[in-house]
């Protein structure tokens, strides 16, 4: 857990250490994801507005298993990539 060992989590978390994600992401969540906040993406996708490189994509609705069904995911990553 993340208040177990708070500097490790902050020195690994991708919310704290937003400008180390330099590679292309496509971030996927269900609205409605009851495993893992939705917040936790939202707060991510916020801290990486105007990277172009990063895109998030939520799922109204959508559950923790939704991205899975997702195909969006691969075009976008196949457009990063120029193919």
């Amino acid at each position: 857990m993340p208040e177990d060992v708070p500097e490790t989590y902050r020195k690994h978390s991708a919310q704290q250490n937003p400008a180390k994600l330099s590679m292309p992401v496509y971030l996927s969540h269900g609205g409605a994801d009851l495993i893992i906040p939705v917040e936790q993406s939202r707060g991510l996708a916020e801290r990486m507005k105007g990277n172009r490189k990063f895109v998030y994509h939520e799922i109204p609705g959508g559950n923790h298993d939704s991205p899975l069904y997702e195909t969006s995911s691969f075009d976008c990553l196949l457009g990063q990539l120029g193919v």
